[in-house]
């Protein structure tokens, strides 16, 4: 384990920090508008102060020390001395049931708030005594006041004027990450006992990458310091002072601990090691009895600091399922309905569907996996992985790399695409030439592994002259042959459905319309340690294949069928059955039809000819299994007023499906060929 204090910056940091806050206070002016800034958030005197005062470190490094040095004072003013039985470890699961009472009540939160940001003690005392936590008043001040200032010092250093982030809001939020762990005894015993050993593998173990570690971790920082502090400073008097004059004192001393060689350093050890006694001597050693307690949280905070990037590391790019083709699967944005069709347009998925979402690139230091299962519904049979016979060859990114052009005689910077479950050895490796001897054959693919379905995020991170190049996402994640979840065939080729036109489709001849969810899952590639999950709660598949014959009573009824198509479309008209096909039609007609497919989209029948107009077009009514059939007896079609020639009967059919990218075009159709007298 790494110990914060040892850290490599922290010293220079401190360092740095009290030279730059030594020379702002020998400008009481200057100083005294760099603390009434902070303490209005006004970011452009705050940052006008530091330029006109030639304060060339870090605004934050500034801002940090005036943070620290405000909630010292703020909590003397609103608590006054620690007295009585002294708060311990012991007490912090009671410090967390406090926390998780006030900020999850409306009118206790805001009056916390208010006293806190008003410096009011008559206030803040009335809410302690009410809820009788007068042992907690410093810990609570502390908590709440960390959480103030860092927000003030998110406005006065940022370069562009930051969104607000409300007080009360991330008091709230605050609150509710450490009110959780009132909910698990447990892991709150163990994060209470990683915090005294200050040991961020344990915390990083308990807390992860979620997005309560941070508020967590500000959490342990306030209560770690005001006891460690209480208990290094015990031997001095608690000094009471918190005018802007003890502040100048105090940034003085600061200045003249940074000029004196190894007096940061020694102080920094004897904080980090809590030992009493080393601390107390450096204290009367340096003459900063009166600045013992800040002295010591400005120490603790920046130890504390280093230790949450520990625990809480920047996040690595969480792997997450987003998409399927252009719509979303988080049903926040309303891009399915209920029964798992899209919301624009009702439409099922076919064929093969792009599985799309959030990769880390190549840079990520942690090794990563993912990968999908699905579940058909009703649910309660169980997950089932998706095995590499159900992923088409899916371009999840692309690798990026410099070659050697050997003609130009320069590195010219290509990609090639970077594909899961490639089997064609002419795409899935690439050669990548300089100069001399190429590279060996680099592998731009990964495999589906056999039988959990786990897909090796990609890290190639070497976009170097000669390197093997750097892996780049682009979205893909899975490209879902769903005919291996369902496909279902109705006829054959042999012998084909019975003629239809004008019937309903049997029960058994209609699709089960399915429907799946699937889910998304990634993992840690080393430890198997689980990283995200989500899900496509539901979404309805259609892969339908109907063998019948087109047109069955025209030209004498064919005995070869058509190909199978998608959907099952038939027409007839009912003069020509008893003729076999070939009679000539006066008079009405009466067109037979049925169109069927689970997600029929739109029906049109009408007649196509020459001279008078024939009769309009009829758009019948599509039932909830899919099907549109024509009245008993046929649609009636007056072609009296028609000139006797030849004409066509139609019945023209779209479907409501997709694979990923608003509905497919193309129609499916018959027709019957008839004349007139």
């Amino acid at each position: 384990m790494t110990n914060p204090a040892a850290s490599p910056e922290l010293v220079p940091n401190l360092t740095r920090t009290g030279v730059a806050i030594g020379a702002l206070a020998r400008n009481d002016t200057y100083f005294r508008a760099a603390v009434d800034a902070f303490r209005a958030a006004d970011a452009e005197s705050f940052q006008r102060i530091l330029g006109v005062a030639e304060i060339d470190i870090d605004c934050d490094l500034v801002c940090r020390w005036i943070r620290v040095k405000e909630c010292v004072l703020r909590c003397i003013e609103l608590c006054g001395a620690p007295s009585g039985d002294p708060v311990t470890t012991a007490d912090i699961p009671r410090f967390v049931e406090i926390i998780a009472r006030i900020t999850g009540d409306e009118e206790l939160i805001e009056r916390l708030v208010d006293a806190i940001q008003d410096r009011d003690p008559e206030a803040y005392r009335r809410l302690v005594a009410e809820l009788k936590i007068e042992r907690f008043c410093h810990l609570l001040c502390f908590w709440a006041c960390q959480v103030y200032t860092r927000l003030l010092c998110e406005v006065v250093c940022a370069p562009e004027p930051p969104p607000r982030r409300h007080f009360i809001a991330q008091l709230a939020l605050a609150g509710a990450a450490v009110g959780a762990l009132a909910r698990d005894r447990e892991t709150l015993a163990q994060v209470i006992k990683g915090a005294e050993a200050v040991d961020c593998e344990i915390l990083a173990g308990l807390l992860g990458q979620g997005g309560s570690c941070f508020y967590v971790c500000e959490w342990i920082c306030s209560w770690h310091c005001v006891l460690n502090c209480l208990r290094l400073c015990a031997p001095f008097p608690f000094g009471l002072d918190s005018t802007i004059e003890e502040m100048r004192a105090f940034a003085a001393a600061c200045e003249k601990l940074a000029a004196t060689p190894g007096a940061i350093a020694r102080l920094v050890d004897a904080v980090g090691a809590e030992n009493t006694e080393a601390y107390a001597a450096l204290v009367k050693e340096y003459g900063l009895e009166r600045f013992c307690i800040q002295l010591c949280h400005w120490i603790c905070f920046e130890i504390c600091r280093i230790f949450c990037v520990c625990v809480c590391p920047p996040p690595e790019t969480i792997p997450l399922f987003t998409h399927v083709g252009s719509y979303r699967v988080d049903p926040v944005w309303g891009d399915f309905t209920a029964d798992g069709t899209t919301t624009a347009g009702n439409l099922a998925f076919t064929s093969t569907i792009p599985l799309i979402g959030i990769l880390p690139d190549g840079t990520t230091p942690t090794a990563m996996e993912y990968r999908f299962l699905t579940e058909k519904y009703p649910l309660g049979g169980g997950p089932v992985v998706m095995s590499a016979a159900q992923i088409a060859p899916t371009v999840i990114g692309q690798l990026e790399y410099w070659e050697w052009d050997s003609v130009l005689l320069v590195w010219t910077l290509r990609s090639a695409n970077y594909w899961v479950n490639q089997t064609d050895p002419a795409q899935n490796t690439i050669t990548i030439n300089q100069p001399g001897p190429p590279l060996p054959p680099v592998s731009v693919n990964k495999t589906v592994s056999a039988p959990d379905g786990w897909i090796a995020v990609p890290r190639e991170n070497n976009l170097v002259f000669g390197g093997i190049g750097w892996f780049v996402p682009t979205g893909g994640l899975a490209d879902l042959m769903t005919t291996t979840l369902t496909d279902e065939f109705f006829g054959s080729v042999a012998v084909p459905l019975p003629i239809l036109a004008g019937d309903s489709v049997p029960a058994a001849d209609q699709s089960e319309r399915p429907h799946y969810k699937i889910s998304f899952e990634s993992r840690n590639a080393t430890t198997h340690a689980a990283i995200s999950a989500n899900d496509r709660i539901k979404i309805a598949l259609s892969n339908t294949t109907y063998a019948y014959d087109l047109h069955p009573d025209w030209a004498g009824n064919p005995p070869a069928p058509v190909n199978p198509r998608t959907a099952l479309v038939s027409l007839d008209i009912q003069e020509l059955i008893a003729g076999g096909g070939c009679n000539h039609l006066h008079g009405h007609i009466h067109v037979l039809f049925t169109a069927y497919h689970p997600y029929l989209g739109t029906c049109e029948v009408y007649i196509q000819g020459p001279g008078i107009p024939p009769p309009p077009a009829v758009f019948p009514a599509i039932s909830a299994i899919g099907e549109a059939t024509s009245p008993v007896g046929g649609q009636d079609f007056d072609m009296s007023a028609a000139k006797p020639c030849a004409y066509i009967a139609w019945i023209t059919t779209t479907l409501n499906l997709t694979v990923g990218y608003g509905k497919l075009a193309g129609e499916y159709d018959d027709w019957i060929a008839f004349c007139t007298e």
